[in-house]
């Protein structure tokens, strides 16, 4: 199962993902009442525009009162879509959330994508 996370998102501004949760109902099967885990989260960018010193941090909480800083990637180019960020995750906190940070980056596109095991 893929979930987006971001989809085309400007670059122009300051974004931050609502969380996502690494455990999910399966919805596939009306007979099995497992949950599905997230496996994986890739991160790319496409067209950036500006001085490239932005950068995406990944948060992970167990509860959305609080959170907890996991991992921090810089964009220093105008894409990687040929070379994305690929990321295994494990199932061990509840949620996951993203922030993206854009100092001098004034345009362009942000995507991230959820894997999650069936």
């Amino acid at each position: 199962m893929i979930v987006q996370l971001a989809k085309n998102v400007s670059m122009a501004n300051d974004f931050e993902t609502n969380w996502a949760d690494m455990q999910v109902d399966n919805s596939y099967s009306l007979n099995d009442k497992s949950k599905v885990e997230v496996v994986s989260i890739q991160i790319y960018w496409d067209s950036v525009v500006g001085i490239l010193n932005g950068y995406i941090e990944i948060y992970s909480t167990n509860t959305i009162d609080s959170k907890a800083f996991s991992a921090t990637y810089n964009i220093n180019s105008a894409s990687n879509k040929d070379n994305s960020i690929l990321v295994e995750l494990k199932p061990i906190y509840k949620s996951i959330k993203l922030v993206y940070h854009k100092n001098g980056i004034t345009d362009g596109r942000l995507n991230a994508i959820l894997y999650y095991k069936i």
